[in-house]
């Protein structure tokens, strides 16, 4: 399981990191739309890419289809908190 988790980790990182180049710091009604645009895109790739990872990992190994489902949804609930500020 912990090879799953680093590669989840791995992932979420990433995503983190391309929101925090393109979040928009300043104040006002156009950077929380833009940041909230940004964000959606970002969020549905980081998704994409939990489930997809997932799915191999299933595919090639003996995992339990919840834990990893759990994984993922616990990396969802930590990603979701960044739209407001991913720092």
């Amino acid at each position: 399981m912990e090879e799953i988790e680093k590669e989840l980790n791995v992932i979420f990182a990433e995503h983190k990191q391309k929101y925090i180049n393109v979040f928009d710091k300043s104040e006002g009604l156009v950077a929380k739309q833009n940041n909230a645009m940004n964000f959606t895109h970002i969020f549905e790739s980081l998704t994409d890419q939990l489930i997809s990872k997932s799915n191999e990992f299933l595919e090639n190994n003996n995992y339990s289809k919840t834990e990893i489902e759990n994984l993922i949804k616990a990396k969802i609930k930590e990603f979701n908190p960044l739209l407001i500020s991913p720092f």
